[in-house]
Order: C-alpha cells, then structure tokens, then sequence
C-alpha cells in the first residue's frame, strides 16, 4: 500500500512547495545561447549559406556522444543518418 504524506500547510492555507531552483534545467538557457549565436550568424552572412552547415548537427552530435559518454548508435541508426545525409546533396542537384 503506498503511503500517503501530507504536504506542508503555511498560515492562510498556503501549500509549500519546493524551491523552483532545485529542480531548474538548463535548457532555456542553451536554448538562448543557440538562438543568439544563430542570429549572429545571420547578421553575417545569409540563411541559404547557414542551411547547408545545419544538417552536420545530428552528424557531428552522434559523434560527440559516441566519443564522450561511449553511446554506440546501432547499425540501423547509423544506415538511416547517412541514407538521411546523403538525400540532402541528391535534393539539390539540378534538372529538377
């Protein structure tokens, strides 16, 4: 049977909870960090010209994983990346 706890009352019938930073994520902030850096790069060069470096991203994230934390993609991981990588070059050749 699971046991119940009864939550900490404060003076008004206010329930305490625990305190937000203990459980804060870093994500908004390397959310920011990746949006400021893109639109930096914006201001230096145009969207085409940062579209084609922006499918190396999933490449260059399963490398740093497989050589930092030894996160072995399998095979049919790594067959679907390259078919995905490989469509990419095919999509802008000419006479289309």
């Amino acid at each position: 049977m699971l046991e119940r706890r009864s939550a900490r009352r404060l003076p008004g019938g206010v329930v305490a909870q625990k305190p937000a930073w203990r459980c804060a994520s870093p994500l908004p902030a390397t959310t920011a960090l990746a949006f400021s850096t893109w639109a930096h790069a914006l201001t230096r060069t145009s969207a085409g010209r940062l579209g084609g470096p922006t499918y190396a991203v999933p490449a260059v994230t399963v490398l740093f994983s497989w050589m930092w934390i030894a996160d072995v993609p399998g095979r049919l991981a790594l067959l679907d990346g390259a078919v995905c990588l490989a469509g990419v070059p095919a999509s802008r050749l000419p006479g289309r």
